[in-house]
């Protein structure tokens, strides 16, 4: 099973993207997930998708 949504939770003023290294293994096991990054302290939700925050994945090309 893919993962179809992930959620980036924090108390932080802004919701915050998932770090590169977070990035890429989310575009290892399903790069069309959906981003959800929210903050609890100003209730701001961003919803996004991989493809807007890592535009050119490193991929291993496999034979």
């Amino acid at each position: 099973r893919k993962p179809i949504i992930v959620a980036i939770v924090t108390d932080y003023e802004e919701p915050i993207p998932p770090c590169g290294a977070c990035r890429q293994v989310i575009a290892e096991f399903n790069p069309e997930a959906t981003i959800a990054m929210y903050s609890t302290k100003t209730k701001k939700l961003v919803i996004t998708n991989l493809k807007q925050l890592l535009p050119t994945p490193f991929k291993i090309k496999q034979e």
